[in-house]
């Protein structure tokens, strides 16, 4: 039986407050939280710092998380240790106080030792939580660090004796608290195994790990109302459908478009529970895109011949196609949905899902969008397969044709039409307004510039793509990590405010 729900200390239930939220008992969850008021998608609900972080990303600043890449001088490195790096003096000062000046010693010791390697990256998170508790100075995440769950029963004996070697060897590290115990740095490491979350970048290409108390109070969802972004140290809690008052706030703790099964044993051997969310009852998204798996050997060669005929069509035909499905002829809002009687072409695949769910459709109601979705998936699933491909909407052939994108991106090979493919599973397995739908819409948009042209049909679909493009990222990101300040940017070059004749860039 597991511990009663806490309830909010004064600072935490008073911050919640100020931004319509409220953290309620559950008899099954222990605790959920809810909105006060009804809350429209697109909106931030709040923004928290985190107690910790730990860069995985070599290349960026060790405190603020600033890619190289994105900086005007190069990063320095720590002159003790030669392992920490910084975009300037001010970070490196900051990640000193925030626990770099208890590792650096312990780092330099090390080196000179011989040691190489990556050290533990639980050791590193543990010293710099530890620091920020000591500190106090944030009382409302340290509160609400505090009163979460551990899950202490999903450990294993390995574990835990892995565990137990740090927490010992941290125990001896030079400006550790005389007053710390190990069963306290055990009960730090059991909330941030279990609450962590993966920090990324605009274009949602991870960067390090944070411990982030307040993003952490949401419930998981396979089908979640909210997403997180960051900039930088900081945490953005966004929603991406409409909440109504009294609704729990729900996050994800995997990747949707991960198998249910896998998304199961995730949740469960790290959490210690079964996802019975709306996704996971339903079956309808998973049973679409299957299970992975490997292709055969004569499934591979079909696959790699069906998709060089793909990339030798040219993209201004598929352009014009989407024409009536941007501007019905009827002079509606929504297009008539295409009902082909195979799907065994990347364009009638794009066609079909844009016709059904089509980026006007992102200012509906939602109840009109589930409609038209649910009729989507059905009518997908009744079609026969075109073999001997797998269906164009198999994980397996999307993992392959993704895989071929990103690894072709950067050469002369033409990718709008992958892009677009992508896109469309994505618009299909996610909810309308995730993060991945919005960096995935800008990356067709300027793949489909690029290869597409300017004239006629074509240019006024490209550049409603790139309007369709900057009102995703408008709710999925607002203003978090630029993505919605370079789309606009871009926007100016499309409508032909700016003159360009340079291909659009950043992809």
């Amino acid at each position: 039986m597991g511990l009663p729900p806490p309830s909010p200390h004064p600072s935490l239930d008073s911050f919640l407050r100020s931004h319509n939220l409220s953290l309620i008992p559950h008899s099954a969850k222990r605790r959920i939280l809810i909105a006060s008021v009804s809350i429209p998608a697109g909106t931030s609900l709040f923004t928290s710092k985190a107690l910790g972080t730990v860069v995985l990303d070599p290349t960026a600043c060790h405190y603020c998380l600033i890619r190289g890449d994105q900086l005007s001088t190069p990063l320095t490195r720590c002159s003790s240790c030669k392992r920490a790096t910084y975009c300037g003096r001010k970070c490196q000062k900051e990640d000193w106080d925030a626990g770099h000046a208890t590792l650096c010693k312990v780092w330099k010791h090390r080196v000179d030792g011989g040691e190489s390697g990556d050290w533990d990256k639980d050791e590193e998170m543990l010293v710099k939580v530890l620091s920020s508790l000591k500190k106090g100075g944030d009382t409302v995440g340290v509160e609400a660090f505090l009163s979460l769950q551990g899950h202490e029963e999903v450990l294993d004996e390995i574990e835990k004796s892995e565990w137990d070697k740090i927490i010992q060897g941290v125990l001896k590290f030079p400006k550790m608290p005389a007053s710390t115990t190990s069963r306290e740095l055990f009960s730090h490491l059991l909330r941030f195994r279990s609450n962590n979350f993966s920090i990324h970048d605009g274009e949602l290409f991870v960067l390090g790990e944070g411990t982030f108390p307040l993003g952490a109070l949401l419930n998981h969802s396979c089908h979640p109302n909210c997403s997180v972004l960051y900039e930088g140290r900081e945490q953005v809690v966004r929603t991406i459908r409409d909440v109504h008052a009294g609704e729990e706030l729900l996050g994800t703790y995997v990747d949707g478009m991960g198998e249910r099964g896998e998304r199961q044993q995730t949740l469960w051997s790290k959490y210690g529970f079964e996802c019975d969310c709306e996704r996971c009852a339903q079956g309808g998204v998973d049973a679409l895109l299957g299970v992975e798996g490997a292709m055969s050997v004569s499934e591979e060669k079909a696959v790699g011949e069906w998709l060089q005929g793909e990339l030798r069509k040219p993209v201004t035909g598929l352009l014009e196609s989407l024409y009536p499905v941007f501007f019905p002829p009827n002079g509606g809002p929504l297009a008539t949905p295409i009902i082909p009687t195979t799907l065994n072409t990347l364009d009638t695949f794009i066609l079909t899902v844009l016709s059904h769910l089509p980026p006007s459709l992102a200012s509906s109601p939602e109840e009109i969008w589930n409609a038209r979705h649910a009729s989507l998936l059905q009518m997908i699933q009744s079609l026969p397969d075109p073999v001997p491909l797998p269906r164009l909407h198999a994980r397996r052939l999307f993992t392959h044709v993704s895989r071929h994108l990103h690894t072709h991106l950067h050469t002369p090979e033409p990718s709008a039409r992958l892009a677009l493919y992508v896109l469309c599973i994505y618009i299909i397995s996610y909810e309308r307004f995730h993060p991945m739908i919005g960096v995935q819409f800008v990356l067709a948009a300027k793949l489909c510039w690029n290869e597409g042209g300017e004239s006629g049909n074509t240019g006024v679909v490209i550049k409603d793509l790139y309007r369709c493009a900057a009102r995703v990222v408008k709710c999925t990101h607002g203003s978090v990590g630029g993505v919605l300040r370079d789309i606009e940017e871009v926007l100016k070059i499309v409508e032909g405010a700016v003159p360009t004749n340079e291909p659009l860039v950043g992809i």
